[in-house]
């Protein structure tokens, strides 16, 4: 099959782009991890965009929790960083789902990710779309040289392992209940595939006041935010302007595809 014949950015695809690195992360344990380590990298920005968020999730679990230097739930770990980078924005945007979800989604999150660290982190919810439909992009930016893409939300029900077993006593939420086995995959990615998944962020946040806006680029890093280690905590973290809110109308390598947001192809084999 033809790429470059089925592949029509603007009509089944957002954009072409390459990947310097392609990284596949096969169910939420090895994802939650390398975004774990990716966060602690992170010295400028860090981007979420989401269907679901959770901000009690643990993203290491048993052993590696144990011997994790930060915290391991979501918003504990955020708000451990940006208390040590005082210059590190945090900008998230959810779906603001519908009625129907409340049930299974935490509650007040605009004021539980918000309270108590200042102006650092950003919480949205989006409520711009038709009616009957909903935001489902998942993707995580770090300092505009990381991404992550896929399926796979930063919230309960996700962790699991490859193994699958039907008895996992790491599968459970953080009040205890256990749940169903979960299988989905998450891409990170490096190169010019970045600030397109960017790109989708901006257009979904909308245009900023002129006095707070996003910094585009990448940030230059000491070492590549990848390799991730894939059992041992990371080293120390490291330490521009906000940009604030304003949600516009805007416009998953494995099995799935990147969706319909952003196709990557990769360099010829050597």
């Amino acid at each position: 099959m033809n790429a470059e014949k089925t592949i029509r950015p603007g009509r089944n695809c957002y954009r072409i782009a390459q990947a310097d690195r392609v990284d596949l992360l096969v169910d939420a344990a090895a994802y939650y991890r390398a975004l774990y380590h990716a966060i602690l990298q992170a010295r400028e920005r860090l981007v979420f965009l989401g269907w679901q968020f959770d901000s009690r999730v643990s993203l290491l679990r048993g052993e590696e929790a144990d011997r994790a230097r930060y915290p391991v739930q979501f918003l504990p770990l955020l708000q451990k960083i940006t208390e040590e980078r005082p210059h590190l924005q945090v900008y998230i945007l959810a779906w603001d789902h519908s009625i129907v979800f409340a049930p299974e989604r935490e509650w007040f999150q605009s004021y539980r990710f918000q309270q108590g660290t200042g102006d650092q982190i950003h919480f949205v919810f989006d409520h711009f779309h038709p009616a009957g439909g909903s935001h489902h992009q998942k993707i995580v930016l770090v300092d505009g040289i990381a991404g992550f893409c896929g399926g796979l939300d930063i919230c309960g029900d996700r962790w699991d392992t490859p193994q699958h077993r039907r008895q996992d006593p790491l599968r459970k939420n953080e009040d205890g209940t256990p749940y169903s086995l979960f299988h989905d995959v998450q891409i990170a990615v490096q190169g010019e595939a970045v600030p397109v998944l960017e790109e989708i962020f901006l257009d979904r946040w909308g245009p900023p006041p002129e006095s707070a806006s996003l910094p585009s680029g990448p940030i230059a890093h000491a070492g590549s935010i990848f390799p991730i280690p894939c059992a041992s905590p990371a080293g120390r973290p490291q330490s521009q302007e906000p940009f604030r809110r304003g949600p516009a109308a805007g416009k998953r390598r494995c099995k799935r595809s990147l969706s319909s947001m952003m196709t990557r192809s990769l360099p010829p084999s050597a």
